[in-house]
């Protein structure tokens, strides 16, 4: 059988016990506090990059220079502008040349001079029907832009200064979008953000790896139809995934990590400790 020693203070028992529980609980409430805290980056940071993809989250214009845009100062494949902007300047995007795809939103109504110019990569763009005002060599070399998809009218856009588009590019006004949107069901995979395109044209097969699976999407929800990327699109449509388990060879099984999203700041707990030993001293003398 245990015993514990019982120490008077002001006229109470206070057991030595008790003290050592605290100890235990502040350590144990300091780790889970310091587990569940995002070690991420602030969502409100105006530009933050996941997975390859640039999130514009300013409200106001985006000014940049030529030396310093967001190609020398990200590496990003994609780029969604938070609604709200209103303006895309000068140089904003100036030689991104890894730049595929774009989300422009209704908000924006003026694309400013050299703001695309060199975007090698991009191959097709969507200019919503709120732009009035595209500047000179907007989009100079940009050597890869077939299409500009523009869902205003031909009187709406007002060309400013030499060359904004480039002559071999084609421009379509009066567009009508349409949206693609992936459903994974409930087996616990993030959806790929869903695609707008223009009506008649073609969905983007979206990267999506599952460890020991292979991926297939399907038009129809029972899986039966495999979905053909080439067909033109016509409606806002759901792609439905689908997954088959791969078999793996036992031999090519590596050691799995530990789960490290449970951490422990060690000045953290430190401080904690200090304080319930404080505690424990104190007791004492008392």
């Amino acid at each position: 059988m245990f015993s514990f020693k019982k120490i008077s203070r002001s006229g109470s028992k206070f057991p030595v016990f008790s003290s050592l529980f605290v100890v235990v609980l502040l350590c144990v409430s300091g780790a889970f506090v310091m587990a569940n805290t995002d070690s991420g980056s602030d969502a409100t940071e105006p530009y933050t990059v996941t997975d390859g993809c640039l999130f514009i989250n300013t409200d106001n214009s985006i000014y940049f220079t030529l030396e310093s845009n967001l190609g020398t100062l990200y590496t990003f494949t994609t780029c969604i502008i938070k609604s709200g902007v209103t303006s895309i300047e000068n140089y904003a995007f100036y030689n991104c040349t890894s730049l595929i795809s774009i989300i422009i939103p209704s908000s924006v109504t003026y694309i400013g001079e050299m703001t695309f110019e060199g975007c090698t990569g991009l191959t097709s763009i969507i200019i919503p029907s709120s732009v009035t005002e595209i500047a000179g060599y907007a989009f100079q070399g940009c050597t890869n832009l077939a299409n500009m998809y523009c869902c205003g009218s031909s009187d709406s856009i007002e060309y400013v200064g030499p060359e904004p588009i480039p002559k071999t590019c084609t421009i379509s006004y009066d567009v009508v979008l349409v949206s693609v949107s992936f459903d994974v069901g409930s087996i616990g995979v993030t959806a790929p953000s869903s695609q707008t395109i223009p009506m008649g044209s073609c969905a983007t097969d979206p990267v999506l790896i599952v460890d020991g699976y292979t991926v297939e999407w399907y038009s129809d929800s029972a899986l039966t139809t495999e979905f053909d990327y080439t067909s033109a699109i016509t409606a806002d449509t759901t792609i439905y995934l689908g997954m088959t388990a791969v078999a793996v060879d036992p031999s090519d099984l590596s050691d799995i990590d530990s789960n490290d999203s449970w951490y422990f700041d060690i000045g953290f707990l430190i401080v904690i400790l200090a304080l319930s030993l404080i505690i424990i001293v104190s007791t004492k003398r008392s």
